[in-house]
This record gives C-alpha cells, sequence and structure tokens, in this order.
C-alpha cells in the first residue's frame, strides 16, 4: 500500500527519481533528456555508485530508479538484486548499454519493471518508461499484498474451522474425506491422518450408513444447498473404540463447475439427550405425582387451552380442554352456605391469566347432587419475558375440615361451658363452706380461751392442732374464692401507673428487706388485678429467703416491640429448674408449712390475671441463687415511662 501512497504523490508533484550510473556523460544525456520532458516534471538525482544510489533513495524519497547494470561497486544481475532487495518499493527501469533480450527477460523476472538499451532511449520512451514502471509497481504491490491479505485470511479461517467446537468434515462425490478437524477429532477419536481419504461411513454406525449414503447422494441431486439431520433422533456417530453417540449434522453443499463437495458440521448432542430424557422422567414422575394428589390442579396456558388437568381436579369440574370449559364449569359454583351462583369475574383462572394472585374460601361446587365446600388457591406463571403463560389452580375439597372446625366449635363451647360450671362450683362451693367453717373456728376459739389450761396437755394440743387446721382451711377458701373472681368478674382496663402501685407495696410492707423499681411505665391493665400479680410477687420475693440473709426485691420493665417485659426479681432461695412450670399451678407447694407457710394458690392466681391481659408469665431460677419473675403486658397506644426513681 506504500507503493499506491508514493504513486499518488508523484500524481501531485514531480516524479522523484535516482539515477544510478558510472559514466558521467552518460548521466548528463539522460538528466537533460528528463529536464525536456513538457508533460511531466521530473526531479532527477544522479548517483555514480550502488552505494551512494541506494542510501539517495531513501534520502529523496524517489519512486524509480534508472539503473546502471555495471557499475564500479556491482555488475550484472546482482547490482539488480541489490536494489530490489534494499528498496523493495521503488519502480526499478534497467538502463544499460546491452541490447540483449535475454537480459531484459532476466531482470523483468527479478523485480525490474522495464529494459531499456542506452542509445535507443529518447526522450518519448524514458519518460514513458519511468512513468509505465511507477504504475506498473503500484499495481504488482497492491497485487502482493492483497494476496498477503487473502493468504493470512485463510489461514485464519483454516484455525478457525480448526478449532471449532464443533466436528467439521468435507467430503468429496464420492463420500472420502477431505478435511477433518481438531473437533471432529475430539469427537470421534481419530486423528486427520487416519481418516482423510476414507468414506464418510467410517464415522457412521453400521445402522444406518446404506441410508445415510443414499441421503447424500439424493442431497447432491436436489435444489437445496443445506439440510439438517438427526434433528429429531436417528442419528448417531460412532468412534473409533466402537462406542456410538447421538449426533446432528448440518451438511452443505458447494458446486463449483462439474465439481460438488459436501461440509458437515456434526454436533454430539449426548448430554442434550440426557438432559431431555430426564427432563421427560421428570415430567412423567411429576404427572404422577400429581395424579395422586388429593387436591385438583389446573393448569391453564394464556392461550386458552388448559394444559393439565389432574385426576382430583376431573372429579370436582368434569371434562375441562379450554379455558371455556373451565367458565362453563365455574357456573355451577355457589357462594357458600346460599344459592346464589359465585360470581363469573371471580373465576380463579381467569384472574390468574390476569396476573393476578389470591385464595376463594367461600365456594361450592355442585357434585353429584351435593354441595362440596372448595377452597381454590391460583396465581400466574410467568415467562423469561416477565409475561403471563400459565394460569395455575389449586382446588381443595375442604368438607372434612368444614367439619372438623365445627365439630371443634362445639367442643370448644362445650369447654367453655364446662369451665364456667366448674369455676361457678368453685364459687358456690368456697362460697357456701366459709359460713359453718366459721362456726367450727368460733367454737374452737371458745374451747382455747376457756379450757386453755384446765384440761391435761394432750387437750391443749389437740385443741391447739384443731385451731390451726381451721386457720389454714379458712386460708385455703378464702384463696379459692379469689382464684375464682378473677376468672368470673369481668376486668375494668384503665391506664395505671405501675411505679405508683410498686412504691405503694413497698411502704405497705416497710419491714426487714428492702423493695425497689426502676423507671416503670404507664400501662393499660385491670388496676386491682395488676396490684394482686405485684403484690404477690413481691410478697414471695421477701417471704422466700433462707435464714440469715437480707430480703431485697427490684422491679424493673423494657419495652420489646408490642408489649412491656415487667421483672420482679429477688435474692431468695430459688425453684429447681424442673418445678419452673409445677409452681404456676393451683395448690402446689415446694416446702411445708413450718417452713414456708401458705396455700399454693398465689401464682395461679397472677397466671390468670396475666393470662387474662393478653400476656405471659415464667420464672428464671438458680436454686439458693434467687429468682426473676417475668410478665408481659401490652403496649398501650400511647404510653411515656414514668421518671427512675427507687421505692424503699
Amino acid at each position: 500500500m506504500k507503493a499506491v501512497e508514493e504513486r499518488l504523490m508523484a500524481e501531485r508533484g514531480p516524479l522523484r527519481v535516482v539515477l544510478i550510473e558510472d559514466s558521467p556523460s552518460a548521466a548528463i544525456v539522460v538528466e537533460s533528456i528528463l529536464a525536456e520532458d513538457g508533460d511531466r516534471e521530473f526531479k532527477c538525482t544522479w548517483c555514480s555508485t550502488l552505494a551512494t544510489g541506494l542510501e539517495a533513495i531513501v534520502s529523496t524519497g524517489a519512486v524509480a530508479v534508472l539503473l546502471d547494470l555495471g557499475l564500479a561497486d556491482s555488475d550484472g544481475m546482482n547490482t539488480l538484486d541489490a536494489v530490489v532487495r534494499n528498496c523493495p518499493y521503488v519502480a526499478v527501469v534497467v538502463l544499460t548499454g546491452f541490447d540483449d533480450s535475454a537480459a531484459g527477460e532476466l531482470a523483468i523476472r527479478r523485480g525490474a519493471q522495464d529494459y531499456l538499451v542506452k542509445g535507443k532511449a529518447d526522450k518519448a520512451l524514458l519518460s514513458r518508461a519511468l512513468r509505465y514502471a511507477v504504475e506498473r509497481k503500484s499495481l504488482q504491490d497492491e497485487a502482493t499484498a492483497m494476496e498477503d491479505e487473502l493468504q493470512e485470511s485463510k489461514a485464519r479461517l483454516a484455525d478457525i474451522i480448526d478449532i471449532a467446537f464443533e466436528g467439521l468434515v468435507i467430503i468429496d462425490e464420492a463420500q472420502n474425506i477431505t478435511l477433518f478437524n481438531q473437533g471432529a477429532e475430539a469427537m470421534f477419536g481419530y486423528t486427520p491422518y487416519e481418516v482423510l481419504g476414507l468414506p464418510l461411513a467410517t464415522l457412521l454406525i453400521d445402522e444406518i450408513r446404506a441410508a445415510h449414503e443414499g441421503d447424500v447422494r439424493g442431497f447432491a441431486e436436489a435444489v437445496q444447498t443445506r439440510r439438517r439431520m438427526g434433528e429429531h433422533g436417528g442419528v448417531f456417530g460412532k468412534r473409533k473404540d466402537g462406542s456410538r453417540f447421538p449426533a446432528e449434522v448440518s451438511i452443505s453443499k458447494l458446486a463449483r463447475g462439474d465439481t460438488v463437495t459436501f461440509t458437515a458440521i456434526v454436533r454430539d448432542v449426548s448430554e442434550r439427550k440426557a438432559a431431555e430424557d430426564a427432563l421427560r422422567h421428570s415430567d412423567r414422575r411429576l404427572a404422577a405425582i400429581l395424579e395422586t394428589l388429593p387436591v385438583g390442579v389446573v393448569v391453564a396456558r394464556a392461550a386458552g387451552d388448559v394444559a393439565y388437568v389432574n385426576d382430583a381436579a376431573r372429579r370436582l369440574l368434569g371434562a375441562v380442554s379450554t379455558v371455556d370449559d373451565l367458565a362453563r364449569s365455574w357456573e355451577r359454583s355457589l357462594v357458600a352456605g346460599t344459592d346464589q351462583p359465585y360470581p363469573p369475574e371471580h373465576n380463579p383462572f381467569t384472574r390468574a391469566l390476569n396476573d393476578e394472585t389470591g385464595v376463594i374460601s367461600d365456594l361450592e361446587v355442585n357434585q353429584d347432587g351435593r354441595r362440596v365446600p372448595l377452597r381454590v388457591l391460583y396465581r400466574p406463571l410467568h415467562d423469561l419475558s416477565g409475561r403471563v403463560e400459565f394460569g395455575v389452580g389449586v382446588l381443595e375439597d375442604v368438607g372434612d375440615e368444614k367439619d372438623a372446625e365445627r365439630r371443634i366449635s362445639q367442643q370448644a363451647g362445650e369447654l367453655a361451658r364446662s369451665n364456667e360450671e366448674l369455676e361457678q362450683f368453685a364459687y358456690v362451693a368456697s362460697h357456701d363452706l366459709s359460713e359453718p367453717l366459721r362456726t367450727v373456728a368460733g367454737f374452737v376459739q371458745l374451747l382455747a380461751q376457756r379450757y386453755q389450761g384446765r384440761l391435761d396437755a394432750d387437750a391443749d394440743e389437740f385443741i391447739g392442732f384443731a385451731l390451726d387446721g381451721v386457720t389454714r382451711m379458712q386460708a385455703l377458701i378464702q384463696d379459692l374464692l379469689t382464684y375464682s373472681r378473677v376468672s368470673r368478674l369481668e376486668y375494668k382496663l384503665d391506664s395505671v401507673d405501675a411505679q405508683a402501685v410498686v412504691t405503694e407495696l413497698a411502704q405497705a410492707n416497710a419491714g426487714p428487706g428492702a423493695v425497689t423499681c426502676s423507671a416503670l411505665p404507664i400501662v393499660q391493665a385491670d388496676p386491682g388485678q395488676l396490684r394482686r400479680v405485684l403484690q404477690n410477687l413481691i410478697g414471695n420475693g421477701l417471704k422466700f429467703v433462707p435464714p440469715g440473709r437480707e430480703p431485697h426485691v427490684h422491679v424493673s420493665a423494657t419495652r420489646e416491640g408490642a408489649k412491656w417485659r415487667f421483672a420482679v426479681k429477688d435474692n431468695g432461695i430459688g425453684v429447681p429448674p424442673h418445678h419452673h412450670e409445677r409452681i404456676f399451678k393451683m395448690f402446689q407447694r415446694l416446702h411445708s408449712q413450718d417452713d414456708f407457710p401458705g396455700t399454693g394458690i398465689g401464682l395461679a392466681v397472677c397466671q390468670r390475671i396475666i393470662e387474662r391481659h393478653s400476656g405471659e408469665i415464667w420464672v428464671e431460677s438458680t436454686e439458693g441463687a434467687g429468682s426473676t419473675f417475668f410478665f408481659t403486658l401490652p403496649v398501650p397506644r400511647r404510653s411515656e415511662p414514668s421518671q427512675p426513681a427507687a421505692a424503699q
């Protein structure tokens, strides 16, 4: 391409020429001839030796050389070879005194563009020879460059063909292999040298050889120039070790004159076929699973047909094959508990195809003369572009569930009535027992007062036992009345300052030990019942303390989301872990009356109160290291904690 550029530059200005001539007189003649050229201006530089001439070609940017073959430092064709070798981009016109046609032909073959004889080259011939030499050199350079590019392109194409992942096999009209790339080598296990010239049948299993050869002959005579084979199976390649593999083949033909060649692109589809087989197996397994499901499954396509209906759905809806069939089936649906038809615009399959997701629970269908309640879950399935491709509906017969709900509701009602009757019985029994017990207590106290010391020691002891038993019975009956009232009486929610309640209880329990608290909130609770909970927990903390230890109880509260968590921490005897649940049951005591008096009903009352306030109560304790009783209360919509304070 440089020669082209030089030629264009020469067309825009003087044609730069280097004259390499050892005869000064001959050089003067040539320069004068070039100077007289009126059609085109030449800029000539004369050099008498080959060495200076080569330097001048480079320094002047010459595009043409007038070369005498006989020089002081070079002679004959060696002079021409030196110029062509060192300055391949310039046009060379040999100007010599030897009129020898054989020498002229040899010079042209060795790179000269023309061969002139001194004395015969007049002004017109010399000028024309230089111009044509430059043009021929330019065309030769362009042709050489194009040929180089063509060869490079062929080499790149050959490399691409050779390293292609697919197998590339070219055969001639006789179906003999003429090209075998690396992809084919890896696929079949042969090297190119092993298969070049062999029939294509070498690469095919025996069962399809004859048929395939006939197909190739038919393809050679057909109008079409390309064909795909094996898309639906049936084509198998044969490896060198004799193993076979499923293949897809794209075959094309190229006719040049009377010669036809075939190019086959072979793909090993073993992995794809295995994946397809696995997918078909998975589909069959999924279909088998869906057919055994107790719920109906319907898959409707956006195009309007039904892709899948399992057996349970057919039993509920009948035979359906289109979305219109589903709509007609839906006409038999009723609103649960009524005779009103279910609105057609709520058809779950239509809604799913409209890109909606939801659940329908108030639906019944007529099936063999009976009404079957259904729950229908529906949702769309999208393709990769986000468009709705399928609408899926799952239909569940919830008749048994509805019956179970009715039974549970009935049992819950019966249980509630039974609990109410038990609470009524406990209240009445404890209330009615109070009167005779007061009578017994009164007379026992009279015996103790009048006959203390007047009878023997045994009588005094027996009277003491009787009085103690009556007192304990009165306490039990009173606590039982308290427990029953917690459940029977309605509780009134009000704003309660927990800080003030704890402060008041601390003052009421003034004595040995201390009661302190952190900042406590204002909560919504029944004031009397919340006071009873705190009173019981604080009282237990002050009571259940080992001998010699100063009792201390601390009350705190932290907010956890939508609830307050209260903590009543003491330094008492603690509760063994296996008794953490037992202590909240009625009349469950861990110690004797002599160690710690009480009825064992206080924590049961606390649990009942907290549960009625939608909270929870529990204990965390280590035996001998104190206990922390926790309970929770809902946070009212507007609640501010009180200021930090401490109550003694």
